[in-house]
């Protein structure tokens, strides 16, 4: 019986194993205050985020293909420029989906809270 259930248990490890190596980290997420949050001035510039108030700045590198939305409509960079700087800072989170591989931002996303 003892035998039996060590062969089970070897025999799962060996199946989830290969299963669990198979996940590669492609795109990081990150969520970031709009006081922590440097918009960037150019399509193909860069914008500057920390990750709260304490942590070192980071320069992430946006391209002509960055999707830029707010509140899930997508718009251009200048709109949604506008629209951040148009909103209250304490109501805003921003979204950064930055892609390790190409180490560009695939999406830059600010949602606004609404208060109940």
């Amino acid at each position: 019986m003892r035998a039996t259930i060590l062969m089970l248990a070897m025999v799962t490890m060996a199946l989830i194993a290969p299963a669990h190596a198979a996940f590669d980290v492609v795109s990081r997420a990150y969520e970031v205050s709009p006081r922590n949050f440097t918009m960037p001035t150019t399509p193909n510039g860069g914008l500057i985020m920390r990750e709260c108030s304490a942590c070192d700045a980071r320069m992430l590198r946006v391209t002509s293909t960055t999707i830029y939305s707010f509140d899930g409509r997508q718009m251009s960079l200048d709109r949604f420029r506008e629209a951040l700087m148009t909103a209250p800072a304490d109501a805003v989170t921003i979204g950064v989906t930055h892609h390790l591989e190409s180490d560009t931002v695939l999406r830059v996303s600010a949602t606004l809270s609404v208060e109940p």
